[in-house]
């Protein structure tokens, strides 16, 4: 391989060309800042914070968990370089760091996404063959107990 980049890969970006292979030390730097999004409650924390700076109790209301977690994650995504702090008197405001985090989520949510969204309807499709609806019941969920295996009804 030879360390040119993909020609016009990066161009009008303001991002350098990035020649490949990649040298050990910048491999470490990305697999740190995929770790560091490697984490449910980080990529929420990450999602609410591109509507702007937070503190931690708002951020705590947003996840649903400790302050102590919630501050436990923005530091290890502020060592990772992707959110940054500011202090204001007894309180500190988180906000993104590295707009480009923005870039890579967008990247990989929307792909996530269409193969969610494929899913949930190849699902769908599955149940409605398994269990049809029927017409006389618009409660139904399953078959019923004389319908399933094993099953013995009185009656």
């Amino acid at each position: 391989m030879s360390n040119v980049a993909a020609p016009g890969l990066n161009e009008g970006s303001g991002r350098a060309q990035v020649a490949h292979p990649l040298p050990d030390e910048l491999v470490e730097l990305i697999a740190g800042r995929f770790r560091a999004l490697a984490e449910p409650t980080r990529v929420k924390l990450l999602d609410r914070l591109r509507e702007g700076e937070a503190t931690v109790l708002e951020l705590t209301a947003l996840v649903g968990t400790t302050s102590q977690n919630v501050s436990k994650h923005l530091k290890l995504l502020q060592h990772a370089g992707i959110v940054a702090r500011r202090r204001q008197g007894n309180l500190s405001y988180y906000r993104i760091a590295d707009a480009t985090v923005y870039a890579l989520c967008e990247t990989v949510c929307g792909g996530l996404q269409d193969r969610y969204e494929e899913l949930r309807r190849l699902s769908a499709l599955h149940l409605s063959r398994r269990h049809p609806r029927r017409a006389d019941d618009r409660s139904w969920d399953g078959p019923s107990s004389a319908e399933r295996p094993g099953d013995v009804r009185v009656g």
